[in-house]
């Protein structure tokens, strides 16, 4: 089984390639402004910035015979602010990737979101 982990304290947003989320086994519910789950997204805001939400846990399904890739990004809402997301996947419950990132800082020049990939190495995610 793969699972990913995720928490913010900004405006996170999370993408899938080539795979879809299946079982919610825990949905952020402290610090939460607004989550919404589709079939390949994630957004969460955090509603206070000075606090984290709690963390996300939720299945991914990869799609037979192609890679899958997670595209995450982080974001501020208020101005002077940075925000930090963390996620983790886990396969089989070996702990793959697991990286905290930062945005920009929020000011009037500039957009302070910050993207990343991350590509699903491991065989065993090759379903």
């Amino acid at each position: 089984m793969i699972r990913l982990h995720y928490i913010t304290n900004g405006d996170m947003n999370l993408e899938l390639e080539n795979m879809t989320f299946g079982k919610h086994e825990k949905d952020p519910v402290d610090n939460v402004k607004s989550f919404t789950c589709r079939n390949k997204e994630i957004t969460l805001k955090a509603n206070n910035m000075n606090h984290f939400t709690n963390w996300g846990v939720i299945e991914l399904i990869p799609e037979k015979g192609k890679q899958p890739i997670l595209n995450a990004s982080v974001s501020a809402d208020s101005w002077g602010w940075y925000a930090t997301a963390q996620i983790m996947v886990e396969i089989d419950e070996e702990i793959i990737i697991n990286d905290n990132f930062q945005s920009g800082l929020k000011g009037p020049i500039g957009n302070p979101e910050i993207k990343k990939a991350f590509v699903l190495l491991s065989e065993r995610s090759k379903i």
